[in-house]
This record gives C-alpha cells, sequence and structure tokens, in this order.
C-alpha cells in the first residue's frame, strides 16, 4: 500500500513540487531502483548509526515476530528519485521513572520511532517541516515521534530546538538530557592500536590474558560468530555464562531472536564472540557490523571467573580481530559508560534520545511529571555527592 502525504504549511505554495510518501507494504519498497538510491543516501549520510536505516536491517525487522508496524518515507521531488528516505517502526516507547538503576514505574505510549535516530535528508528547514508535518498526519494514532539517537553538535538538533513548526505542533521532551556515546576508532594495526596505551596497561592487559588461558591449561578460545551455522554455539555460551537465576529468561530472550540472528547473519551484519576457557564458555560478546563500524551492543561473563577478568580479556581480543579480520574503522558502544573502559583510546560524543509529543494536556502532564522525577533524581545525586566530600 502506497500512501501520498503532502504535508501542506499554512504559507506553502500551491504549485508544490515535492511531497512524503509513505510505503506501508513490505513489497513496496523492494525495487532495484530504489535500493540503489536508498544505498547512495546512505553513501553520504554521515550517520554513526546508519546501519539501523539500512535496506539490509530493514529487512530483518520484516519477521512477523517483531510485532512492528514498519513502513518507509520518501521524499519524492517532482519525477526524479527520492532525495530523502526514513526507515520508521510504529511501536510501544517506555519512559521509565528510573533512580539508581532501579525502574519505579513506566508509562507507555505510542510513537512513531525514526530508525537511526535521525531522517536522511538534505540539512534544509523546508524537507524537515514537511517530514515531521507528514509523520504527525500519516500516524494520527501516534502520541508522539521518537529520535532514538540525536548528534548534539548537528543540523536535526539545532532544527528541533529552532523551528516554529516544531513548536507550534510538538512539545520537544528529552527523557534522559544529553548522554555520551563513547566510540574508538581503530587504526590499520593491532600494534598501532596497544601503542596508544601506557606501558603498565599494555603489561596489565598481556597479564591478565596469560592468567586467564593459564587457568584453561594452556587454552584460550576465542570464536567469531557470523553464520547461521554458528548460532547454536553462540546459544551455548549464553546458556552456560547466565546465572542460573536468570537461565530461563537469557534464553527464552535469545531463542525468540534466533530467527532475527540468523537473518542478521545471512546479510553480513552479525558479529558476536564466545570466549572459552579450557572447556568452560567464559564470556560472550553480542555486536553488528556495517561500512566499517562495530556496533558492541551487548557483553556478558560467568560470575564465577570474574576474578579473571573474562569481561576484560574478550574485549581485547575482540579488538585484536576487528583489526586483523575484515577490519573494521570505529567501535560505537553506544550510550553510557562502556564496562570496560579504554580510556586513552576511547572518543565521547554527545547524543540525547529525543521524544516529540503531540501539544496536548495530558502529554504536557506527562513531560511536566518526568521532568520534575528527574529533576528530583538529579538533585539527589547531588545531595549524596556532596555529603560524599564533605565526609
Amino acid at each position: 500500500m502506497i500512501v501520498s502525504l503532502y504535508s501542506v504549511r499554512p504559507n506553502a505554495l500551491a504549485d508544490r513540487t515535492s511531497a512524503w510518501t509513505l510505503l506501508l507494504s513490505s513489497q513496496d519498497w523492494r525495487t532495484p531502483e530504489l535500493l540503489g538510491r536508498w544505498e547512495d543516501l546512505l553513501q553520504v549520510c554521515g550517520n554513526l548509526n546508519a546501519m539501523y536505516q539500512s535496506p539490509q536491517w530493514w529487512e530483518c525487522l520484516q519477521s512477523p515476530e517483531s510485532g512492528q508496524r514498519l513502513s518507509i518515507a520518501l521524499l519524492q521531488d517532482r519525477a526524479g528519485p527520492p532525495i530523502g528516505i526514513a526507515p520508521l517502526s510504529v511501536e510501544r516507547h517506555a519512559l521509565q521513572f528510573h533512580f539508581s538503576g532501579h525502574v519505579l514505574g513506566t508509562i507507555g505510549l505510542q510513537a512513531v520511532f525514526v530508525m537511526g535516530g535521525q531522517p536522511i535528508l538534505p540539512p534544509e528547514q523546508k524537507h524537515h517541516d514537511d517530514f515531521f508535518a507528514a509523520l504527525a498526519m500519516g500516524f494520527p494514532d501516534c502520541q508522539g515521534i521518537a529520535l532514538p539517537a540525536v548528534p548534539v553538535d548537528g543540523f536535526l538538533w539545532r532544527y528541533l530546538h529552532c523551528s516554529p513548526a516544531i513548536q507550534d505542533r510538538f512539545l520537544l521532551h528529552m527523557p534522559e538530557g544529553i548522554e555520551q556515546c563513547h566510540t574508538c576508532a581503530l587504526p590499520a594495526s593491532f600494534e598501532q592500536y596497544l601503542a596508544k596505551f601506557n606501558a603498565k596497561r599494555r603489561y596489565n592487559l598481556k597479564r591478565q590474558v596469560k592468567i586467564l588461558r593459564g587457568h584453561g591449561g594452556g587454552k584460550l578460545e576465542l570464536r567469531r560468530i557470523e553464520s547461521r551455522d554458528d548460532l547454536p554455539v553462540f546459544l551455548e555460551a549464553i546458556e552456560a555464562v547466565a546465572p542460573p537465576s536468570s537461565n530461563a529468561y537469557e534464553l527464552t530472550l535469545n531463542q525468540r531472536k534466533y530467527s532475527w540472528y540468523a537473518e542478521w547473519a545471512d546479510r553480513g551484519l552479525l558479529r558476536c564472540y564466545t570466549l572459552k576457557c579450557g572447556d568452560d564458555y567464559v564470556a560472550w560478546l553480542r555486536g553488528y557490523q556495517y561500512r566499517g563500524i562495530y556496533h558492541l551492543e551487548l557483553t556478558r561473563y560467568g560470575k564465577r571467573f570474574a576474578r579473571f577478568s573474562p569481561g576484560t580479556v574478550l574485549l581485547h581480543l575482540v579488538v585484536e580481530d576487528l583489526i586483523r579480520y575484515k577490519p573494521m574503522k570505529m567501535i560505537s558502544f553506544g550510550f553510557g559508560d562502556p564496562t570496560y573502559k579504554h580510556q586513552s583510546s576511547n572518543t565521547s560524543l554527545r547524543y540525547a534520545r529525543i521524544l516529540l509529543l503531540r501539544r496536548s494536556i495530558l502529554n504536557r502532564c506527562l513531560q511536566m511529571s518526568h521532568l520534575s522525577f528527574r529533576q528530583l533524581v538529579n538533585f539527589a545525586r547531588m545531595h549524596v555527592l556532596t555529603k560524599k566530600r564533605l565526609a
């Protein structure tokens, strides 16, 4: 199904030459022309999270198990090829009230997610005004628009804070404020990577690998998981590493994602790792690769091996593999501070998760209650830090 949306502003010209089109069918976009144009736009967009708005990722989300309503927004200019593309997903957005790692409450609302955090668009206000107006018109059942990763120093950030069209139609809410996204640039050789560390850090990393290998009787095996044939090994490692209390949960979650893993593997996106010490799995890592960027999503290690630093060893060996095999140019650790910090090799980028709520009394109350809670949490944190400094 194809729906054309003309997002007319009060001062819009009558002879519009472009319009947004929503492709609501999973078949509408499978044409060589559209796929080729999609890839061309991705090539020049410069988005760190371009993988999540790529045709390959999009194909993997077509599974009925995803529970998502998927569509693609295209900006058509006259009769030529699209000049803008935005993969979209309608799903529940969980607005959490959390403190010190504990979720005290959650409010769920229906939102249309812009995959990759931003539309693939030329940096022009008119195109963006039309895009957000088209989403508001095309998804009347959604309370808002979710932009999960907006770079603070980019055009979209400035546009969202300055556009009269956004201010008239939406309430701009940042549930977690400005957050840090850590990345690590990978050089051409592993030796150059190690050279970023001082002698003490290099010695400690080498020593940790040696100790863990010694615990396994000289056997320490890193295994790369990137094909569907490797997936049974990956699930075996997940089952072995998870603590008894969470085995059922971890297995259910990952078995449910098994078909997705297979799809990601078939399209060259999946790149996970397991670490085996002797006969025991001690750690595993889930990640994805796309156009030279490695997205590290999750790491787990066996708690009974904690004294051997299996997580640190795993990451160290993974970095070496990322440099030597199908070399990656960068690792993205996502939001927050990574568990295993390589401070001297990391670069911190500022991002924000932005939620555009439709202007209404209900949404204004929702926004104010969440803002008040976050301010209270920040005040409590500052109070605790002040007490520690004075103690």
